[in-house]
């Protein structure tokens, strides 16, 4: 492995985006194939703990009045779709991931930064 492209792991975050109830598949915000990787990013997730490594979860949550949602969605939204409402069980990360404690202070929303 060439020393320019050699992991450097005591720099490495994991980072997940967007694994919540309402991006699986059939759901209502379905990002497909999401649901095919959760093992995968779960057996990660689990390494990362092990290893005290750090998380992070990017997340989207919609305000019920829709404004805070992207703009190619505001308008469904606010016609009364329901996706990653803010307190709705679709807005929480995947059943799939066990949620450790120490994760939930490594949560962004994703409308934070819009």
């Amino acid at each position: 492995m060439s020393k320019y492209t050699e992991p450097e792991l005591d720099k490495t975050v994991l980072i997940t985006i967007d694994t919540q109830r309402d991006t699986l598949d059939g759901q209502p915000l379905e990002i497909p194939g999401t649901s095919a990787v959760l093992p995968n990013i779960r057996l990660l997730l689990n390494i990362f703990r092990n290893r005290s490594m750090p998380i992070i979860h990017i997340v989207r949550i919609y305000q019920r009045d829709g404004g805070n949602v992207d703009i190619c969605r505001r308008e469904a939204v606010e016609n009364g779709v329901q996706w990653v409402i803010e307190g709705t069980k679709g807005s929480q990360i995947a059943s799939q991931f066990t949620t450790f404690r120490r994760d939930t202070r490594n949560f962004i929303k994703r409308s934070d930064y819009l």
